[in-house]
């Protein structure tokens, strides 16, 4: 038989052992950032452009893979915006209109541009459909020189320009909404937007496929066959 001295330490041994291997378990279940990223990277997600216009009229952009739709009805969007971005910012509170615009991979240097939020620059005018008052300031710019920059009547540019829409790809569809509840979600906030208009896509879009964020990546989907 062993000594009551052995036998507690073949328990002490047992209980140590049971401690270790409950700590390993608890180990293995623990999410931290690093590793949660490392198993969804595995998962693909949609590429979107987010633009919205800050309070004085500048346009900013976000390339985001966080939207979703959670809800058809109300239709609702859902993304993400880190809180210290120049986007989080220019942000604001509910009632402000954001736009969405899921990207095509010729897209994929825009994507690239935006991927860090920043705000539209003259050299990414063209790209864009511009909001109300950089417009009005391309006008005045066309009067002095005794010429006209307005948009045609019916355009895309025109309804940006009447209903002070955000800044709009001129080669994408979009949907439009206005901002209903903003989160705070760690160092992020969850933004949800109801959806009031949508901007038709470029015929040549459904053929192209989709941009996807894969393994730190942009990739292309190729389009489901039309049957």
């Amino acid at each position: 038989s062993l000594a009551p001295s052995a036998v507690a330490a073949a328990a002490a041994a047992t209980a140590g052992g049971a401690a270790a291997a409950a700590a390993a378990a608890a180990s293995s279940l623990t999410t931290t950032a690093a590793t949660m990223r490392s198993v969804l990277r595995h998962a693909a997600s949609a590429v979107a452009l987010v633009t919205v216009t800050a309070v004085g009229g500048a346009a900013h952009a976000l390339t985001a893979t966080s939207v979703r739709v959670p809800a058809g009805s109300p239709a609702l969007l859902v993304f993400n915006v880190a809180r210290d971005s120049l986007f989080g910012a220019a942000l604001g509170d509910a009632g402000t209109r954001v736009a969405v615009a899921p990207l095509r991979p010729r897209h994929a240097p825009l994507a690239a541009r935006f991927a860090t939020s920043a705000a539209v620059a003259p050299r990414d005018a063209p790209h864009f459909v511009l909001p109300a008052e950089q417009v009005a300031a391309a006008d005045a710019a066309a009067a002095a020189a005794g010429g006209s920059n307005a948009p045609a009547a019916g355009s895309v540019e025109a309804d940006v320009a009447r209903d002070a829409l955000p800044p709009l790809l001129r080669d994408a569809a979009a949907v439009v909404g206005t901002v209903v509840v903003v989160m705070p979600a760690g160092d992020h906030v969850v933004v949800v937007a109801q959806a009031t208009r949508a901007v038709a896509s470029p015929a040549a879009d459904e053929a192209e496929g989709h941009l996807v964020w894969l393994a730190r990546q942009y990739q292309s989907v190729a389009a489901p066959p039309v049957e």
